[in-house]
């Protein structure tokens, strides 16, 4: 991908939110005990994720000039991942996790390409 504003328009999509919701929706098949549990492990979970991401990606955002969406999107994926990890006995790491490894090395996987998952590709800035 080659600029901001592709990848900004790219984690805006609908398909993409879409993509992304399905996560909850597989563990609330798999396990409903573990899924009545959901909001709980969130708010916990986003006490260390939130003031890591804002920290983490505030150069970024000051020296691109990037909207609320960008902060929103690596809020939320980053939550995932410790979520995907505490419920991983019901749903084996994957999307997040997957996500996570582009984050390391400095990008921002951002979209969807190519057919319904998991046909297609991953689009990374």
């Amino acid at each position: 991908m080659g600029s901001w504003p592709q990848a900004i328009e790219h984690c805006s999509s609908f398909d993409w939110e879409c993509l992304r919701t399905e996560y909850c929706e597989r563990l609330a098949e798999r396990s409903r005990e573990r899924w009545k549990h959901w909001n709980e492990v969130v708010d916990e979970v986003k006490k260390f994720t939130i003031p890591l991401v804002d920290r983490k990606i505030k150069a970024v955002v000051r020296e691109h000039d990037l909207p609320e969406i960008f902060r929103v999107r690596v809020r939320v994926d980053i939550t995932a991942l410790g979520l995907e990890s505490e419920f991983a006995d019901v749903c084996p790491l994957g999307f997040f996790a997957g996500n996570s490894y582009w984050y390391v090395k400095g990008h921002f996987p951002c979209g969807w390409s190519g057919g319904m998952f998991p046909k297609g590709r991953l689009v990374i800035y």
